[in-house]
């Protein structure tokens, strides 16, 4: 029976270790002058409204896209990239879900090659073609990170978060997007927008993103990086997917 109980109790703590996730919390910011800050970015004109949200594991780049003109429009995928460091990737993933939202009834389509997306007169679409990253910037210094005292809802309890700032040209990340568009049957075929973001903020906190008062709404320019003991550092790869909704009616476009 000793021996079982040796083994027993390794084996239970190398369980636990493997199983503890810890986090990292990244907040976004902007250069550009015209994305205004509301629970996320967005641009926002007469004619289209471009609207970026972040919350999520690995940074999902959430775009609503729409069309405030009185003609339609297409947004081309394949001819549409995320730049990280002058490396294009493709937001045009091969296959998406389409979700089609008519008057709140929800049909859904699975596995559609749709490279151009069409967004008719006064409607929008939701997707999410790729997520930003898996890095845990383990290669940040500790020294960067400052100790500051945090009360977590209502909390007497002072946790130890420790926050590293950064500005657009020390940050760790700098992105941005370029979509390309194009209204169909018009003489300006083609036109393309182009948003840059970079992280200004990095938290560590000992606290899961769900009881976690930084990561509470308004939480568009923030995300999160997870990593599980015993698998490993991220590769920073970027995961492509694509969940797509339409709506064929949609007052002012505020999202």
């Amino acid at each position: 029976m000793k021996n079982h109980v040796k083994y027993f109790l390794p084996f239970a703590l190398i369980l636990t270790l493997s199983s503890c996730t810890s986090y990292r919390y990244l907040k976004l910011d902007t250069p550009d002058i015209s994305l205004k800050r509301e629970n996320g970015f967005a641009d926002i004109a007469d004619s289209l409204q471009v609207t970026y949200q972040f919350y999520g594991n690995y940074g999902p780049l959430h775009l609503t896209i729409s069309n405030r003109m009185n003609k339609s429009l297409q947004l081309d995928l394949g001819r549409s990239s995320l730049v990280v460091n002058d490396k294009a990737i493709s937001l045009y993933s091969g296959a998406i879900e389409v979700n089609s939202i008519n008057r709140g009834i929800v049909t859904v389509n699975t596995n559609i090659p749709q490279q151009v997306l069409f967004i008719p007169a006064h409607t929008y679409i939701d997707l999410v073609p790729i997520h930003l990253t898996d890095q845990f910037f383990d290669s940040i210094p500790d020294e960067k990170f400052v100790k500051e005292p945090y009360f977590n809802y209502d909390s007497v309890i002072q946790e130890r978060i420790k926050i590293a700032k950064f500005n657009q040209v020390e940050s760790p990340l700098v992105f941005k997007t370029y979509l390309t568009f194009s209204i169909p049957d018009s003489a300006q075929k083609e036109f393309v927008q182009e948003h840059h973001f970079y992280i200004t903020e990095i938290v560590k906190a000992p606290i899961r993103p769900s009881e976690f008062r930084y990561m509470q709404s308004p939480n568009g320019d923030k995300f999160y990086v997870s990593r599980t003991r015993g698998t490993g550092v991220g590769l920073g790869l970027l995961v492509a997917t694509a969940v797509i909704a339409s709506s064929a009616q949609h007052g002012n476009g505020n999202h």
